[in-house]
């Protein structure tokens, strides 16, 4: 019987991975993992905010068009912090300086003090999309407790009303603006409100 060898060469390249290697291939992973998480945890925000603001804007365009076809002064305010969960006879509106990050509510506000009182119907409640939404006025920027719309549709601010959507930073992110002829859209930041 004769016995064969193999090649030296052969022999050498059938070692296995070695401890530096298995390292740097961990490290590498570990960096693409942590940058592809950062990423999603970005868009994740983007689209909250996104999906909030769209949420917004058809809440608010509800609220004019109540209005209009009820002629009755319709308002939306941020909701206080049990109101997503309350009947609708219950919902509260948030004090002035308070985000309407609980949500918001679309109510009929007859005597037009941007307040849910006893006797005023409960539209429509969006839940809070956890995302800081902060109501106020373009010319004095002070904070607004609701945004109301006249019977004819129009607004009832003498100036236009910016909702902003705070990003982690607190910067503006998105920007709804409700012009006072009651239109409603999305802005960038850094475009104006009018």
């Amino acid at each position: 019987m004769r016995r064969t060898c193999l090649p030296f060469s052969y022999a050498r390249r059938q070692r296995g991975v070695t401890v530096v290697e298995s390292l740097v291939a961990a490290t590498i992973g570990a960096l693409v993992l942590g940058l592809g998480t950062t990423s999603v945890l970005a868009l994740a925000l983007n689209e909250q905010q996104s999906a909030g603001a769209r949420a917004l804007v058809a809440s608010l365009e509800f609220a004019r068009t109540a209005a209009i076809a009820r002629r009755v002064p319709v308002a939306v305010c941020g909701i206080d912090e049990n109101g997503a969960e309350r009947p609708l006879r219950e919902v509260r509106c948030t004090v002035e300086a308070q985000s309407w990050r609980r949500g918001w509510a679309v109510f009929e506000d007859t005597n037009r003090n941007g307040r849910i009182d006893t006797g005023e119907t409960v539209l429509h409640v969006e839940p809070g999309r956890r995302v800081d939404i902060s109501a106020s006025a373009v010319a004095h920027a002070a904070p607004l407790a609701a945004v109301s719309f006249r019977p004819v549709g129009a607004l009832d601010h003498a100036t236009p009303v910016v909702l902003a959507f705070a990003s982690a930073g607190g910067e503006a992110s998105r920007r709804v603006c409700v012009a006072t002829d009651g239109s409603t859209r999305i802005l960038a930041p850094d475009l104006p409100c009018r």
